[in-house]
């Protein structure tokens, strides 16, 4: 076994102190920008000052402000849009029927984790036969166990495990 590589220290010594002093230094000089630029910035913020705003503009800052749905910017109107890359599963997880699922498998559990019985907290709903292998049970409230985040990692089924348990199903 190694020692420790703070034995024997008992306090900051003042040439620690004096280095630490001086990296935190050379850092911010490093992250600091110049005056040169600093102006800059200033400038472009006051080339557009006093220059009126379109109607459509300031309809649209009005609109961003209110908190209205700007149904015009949905799904492949808007700008960011990349084709409907969210998963299926993303999709299935956001459904009511699903999210009723889990209400029902945790109301059912009565919020206790059915492997270590720690009551309430960050609790997870798992399925007990796969949901990617079993289609036909994934909103059955049977093929449900409320688990804490510890055992569920623990069961043969979570993350990529369950490319081992595709493996022992063939047999």
């Amino acid at each position: 076994m190694s020692t420790p590589w703070n034995k024997g220290l008992t306090k900051k010594s003042d040439t620690r102190v004096a280095k630490y002093a001086a990296a935190l230094s050379a850092k911010k000089k490093s992250q600091t920008i110049s005056e040169a630029e600093r102006e800059r910035v200033r400038q472009l913020g006051l080339s557009r000052r006093g220059v009126p705003l379109s109607s459509e503009t300031r309809r649209n800052i009005s609109l961003g402000k209110t908190g209205v749905p700007r149904l015009n910017l949905r799904g492949d109107k808007h700008p960011m849009w990349k084709g409907g890359i969210t998963s299926e599963r993303t999709q299935a997880m956001h459904l009511t029927e699903y999210q009723q699922w889990r209400r029902d498998v945790m109301e059912r559990d009565k919020y206790t984790c059915q492997i270590c019985g720690v009551l309430g907290g960050n609790l997870q709903v798992d399925h007990i036969k796969p949901y990617a292998l079993f289609p036909e049970l994934r909103l059955d409230p049977t093929n449900g166990r409320t688990l804490c985040i510890p055992c569920h990692r623990k069961t043969d089924t979570y993350g990529a495990r369950i490319r081992q348990y595709k493996h022992d199903e063939r047999k």
